[in-house]
């Protein structure tokens, strides 16, 4: 008898040819005289690019999204699996050199400010007879240019906004995958005009929040409390990174599922990767209020894909999940800038909108709105110019936020996603003819996009509830002024937004990508159903001709070290040319180093 090989791949590989001879009386293939044997070795690599919201509002999001980590790590972040994952924020866009006057620039009115927090901090650890020489909270803020002595507290020349935030002032390092910078909360400068990141640090204050006072001014460091609170302290303020306590890190960019080495205890190896995964996941709050995740993972392509940290690799099976409270904010940055080019430079304002939601909280709201905070007006000192922002419907009801980009300014969805299938085709170097060029798309591009974002009415509301109370509270928040300590009249900037763009994106790019809705309350559900999509991507398989039936079909998985595990017939579906393992535990029990060998007798050359 005589036996031909044909070597079997998934469908994201290249096919093989193969050939046999016809009967000249039938179009069956003889089973007793010819039997096709396709053979491979099992590709597991998946590489997970996660895109988090890093903006003021998403404390709550990320603990809910932390809590809910460890199940899914449990079943799919196998060590047996090939699985990278790296964690960006949606301010990631900030390490175009575009903005790098505005994050080195002093900021207007900053010298002389005075902090009540920093001033508190200063002069507990000196009446514990600690200095600059002998502490390095201490030192860090005398590095600052922080008075230290007649006036603690007081930035006596200002501050950038690279002070504020020192992973901005990285540069290009800020969108690489290297630890320091993506393998942890991005750390803040933990005082008043970071008013989210601070709430709750005075005594007796009602304003609630992550609280990085707790980190400042306690010597707690390290990622222990964060991922297993003992109950003293929220775990959202145990996940909190400062300029003066930047402890919480996993101390890896890219988190590998692989064992290092064969003597790694899987299970122990196991842990430690869930530990890292949910530490890298926490981003933090301390980001920019312009959320662009579109736009960020932009700026992550052209510059960590062409350095030392590359993420994505050939032949693996690509994912980008955005998880953000607002719409994508991404717009297309000029080619030649000005020198103080703002992430909001290209915002426009909404008067109405930001009249309705002010109203109980300021008399003659419109009037103060754009004569006093300079919102939605016009002149040379108006922030934002009142040109209005879309009105967006949502299960019926209307929702508008106050500030917004400028709509002809943003970057197109299937343009950013066109962007990211030619990344994908230039990196599995697929062989175009230039007379038949390929048609790409995103099944050809092995890439799929999961969104978790505002999708329903009640989501957005009770998202924009929860805002408003926060920004209430943040009134309470003291500083100093004019050497009076005061507190300020914080205007509610609507914004919690539905994930218009985020959505059009995974429906752009189709292939299996899904939303879902942040509002989810339990995270659960839609880490799971990634989880599946993996499984479901990793199970199907390209055969080169059809087969007859599963009665004609020998299906066996072959382990490294030889031995073989049939596939029954109950634990596996075929449709023409593709063969699907249907059965969930044996999908995730496959290894790189497997191979799934299939006898199976073809209907027929097509």
């Amino acid at each position: 008898m005589k036996k031909l090989s044909l070597y079997f791949i998934p469908v994201i590989m290249l096919m093989l040819q193969a050939c046999t001879g016809q009967l000249l009386d039938s179009f069956r293939y003889q089973q007793a005289e010819e039997t096709f044997q396709t053979k491979t070795e099992i590709n597991t690599k998946i590489d997970l690019l996660w895109v988090v919201d890093n903006s003021a509002s998403m404390d709550v999001v990320q603990k809910n999204l932390r809590e809910k980590l460890r199940g899914f790590a449990d079943v799919y972040m196998s060590p047996n699996w090939d699985i990278q994952i790296g964690v960006i924020t949606t301010d990631t866009f900030l390490a175009n050199s575009a903005f790098t006057g505005y994050i080195n620039a002093p900021i207007s009115g900053s010298s002389g400010y005075r902090s009540l927090h920093l001033k508190n901090l200063i002069q507990d650890r000196q009446g514990r007879g600690l200095n600059a020489g002998n502490d390095s909270k201490l030192a860090a803020l005398q590095d600052l240019g922080v008075n230290m002595s007649s006036s603690p507290g007081t930035f006596s020349s200002g501050f950038s906004y690279g002070d504020i935030v020192p992973a901005w002032a990285r540069g290009s390092d800020y969108a690489k995958l290297i630890p320091g910078v993506r393998d942890g909360p991005i750390s803040g400068l933990c005082f008043e005009i970071q008013a989210t990141f601070i709430v709750g640090n005075e005594s007796g204050s009602s304003v609630l929040g992550p609280n990085c006072g707790v980190r400042d001014s306690a010597d707690r460091t390290g990622v222990e409390k964060c991922l297993r609170p003992d109950g003293s302290q929220k775990n959202v303020e145990e996940c909190v990174n400062t300029t003066l306590n930047d402890t919480v890190h996993s101390g890896k960019g890219i988190i590998a599922t692989q064992l290092p080495s064969e003597n790694t205890d899987a299970n122990a190896w196991r842990e430690q990767l869930i530990d890292d995964f949910m530490v890298n996941i926490s981003v933090g709050t301390t980001g920019s209020g312009s959320e662009r995740g579109l736009s960020s993972v932009s700026e992550f392509l052209d510059v960590n894909e062409t350095s030392a940290s590359k993420f994505f690799r050939k032949d693996s099976l690509r994912g980008v999940i955005i998880l953000a409270d607002e719409d994508d904010q991404s717009t297309v940055i000029p080619s030649n800038p000005p020198s103080i080019y703002s992430p909001f430079s290209d915002y426009v304002c909404d008067l109405d909108a930001l009249e309705e939601g002010n109203a109980d909280k300021f008399a003659n709201a419109r009037d103060y709105l754009a004569n006093s905070y300079k919102y939605c007006c016009s002149g040379s000192s108006c922030r934002y110019e009142n040109l209005g922002c879309a009105e967006k419907v949502i299960d019926g009801q209307s929702f508008t936020v106050g500030i917004c980009p400028d709509e002809s300014k943003l970057l197109p969805v299937a343009s950013f996603k066109n962007k990211l299938v030619d990344y994908f085709y230039e990196l599995d170097e697929v062989v175009e003819d230039a007379e038949n060029p390929v048609a790409r798309t995103s099944a050809g591009a092995n890439f799929f996009a999961i969104s978790i974002v505002p999708k329903t009415a009640a989501t957005v509301s009770a998202m924009r509830a929860e805002r408003t109370i926060s920004t209430d509270r943040l009134d309470d928040l003291q500083y100093y002024s004019g050497g009076s300590v005061v507190t300020s009249d914080r205007i509610r900037q609507v914004s919690v937004d539905y994930g218009e763009r985020y959505i059009a994106f995974a429906d752009e790019v189709g292939n299996g990508s899904a939303s879902f809705d942040i509002g989810e309350p339990d995270y659960a559900v839609i880490l799971d159903s990634i989880g599946r999509t993996l499984v479901a991507k990793k199970s199907t398989f390209q055969l080169r001709f059809a087969p007859t039936a599963k009665e004609d079909m020998i299906v066996k998985i072959i382990r490294e070290n030889g031995d073989e595990v049939v596939v029954r017939a109950d634990q596996y579906e075929f449709e023409g040319k593709s063969l699907t393992i249907t059965d969930f535990n044996l999908v995730l029990s496959l290894k790189s180093t497997d191979s799934l060998s299939v006898d199976y007798q073809p209907s027929s050359l097509d």
